[in-house]
């Protein structure tokens, strides 16, 4: 599992959205709590990776630590991201953030049947420049 995690970080930062697909189970479920995104299957996965590349394009994660249990892994670590773009009328000033992250998976047969990010996106928010409320949920 740890494996399959660090294949994810490295796909994930290089934004190679096949590569990423292929680490998911076809029953996947990604969720994003504090975007208010959720996604289900290889469709709307890839929708939203790709939706992911344009917000958060220079999206770098340090994995720290990870406990297992069965099929669930957690881990935690440091993700520096950009915001860019606009949101709820703000337009994102380009800067930095730096965030502690939470990520728990499931697996089934092998491959993440399930991903869900947990991480402080006021924190993310303040750094560019925008308020908190100006971040809607992706569709």
């Amino acid at each position: 599992m740890l494996s399959r995690v660090t294949e994810l970080m490295v796909a994930k930062q290089a934004h190679d959205v096949d590569t990423l697909l292929s680490l998911y189970h076809p029953e996947i479920v990604l969720e994003q709590a504090s975007l208010g995104f959720t996604s289900q299957g290889y469709d709307a996965l890839r929708t939203g990776l790709e939706l992911w590349a344009q917000v958060f394009p220079d999206y770098e994660r340090d994995f720290e630590g990870a406990t297992i249990e069965g099929n669930l892994l957690v881990s935690w670590g440091t993700a520096r991201v950009t915001l860019t773009g606009e949101f709820g009328g703000y337009k994102t000033n380009g800067n930095r953030a730096e965030v502690m992250t939470l990520v728990i998976f499931r697996f089934l047969e092998g491959l993440i049947v399930y991903e869900g990010h947990h991480w402080d996106i006021a924190t993310v928010c303040h750094a560019s420049g925008i308020p908190v409320e100006a971040v809607k949920p992706m569709p």
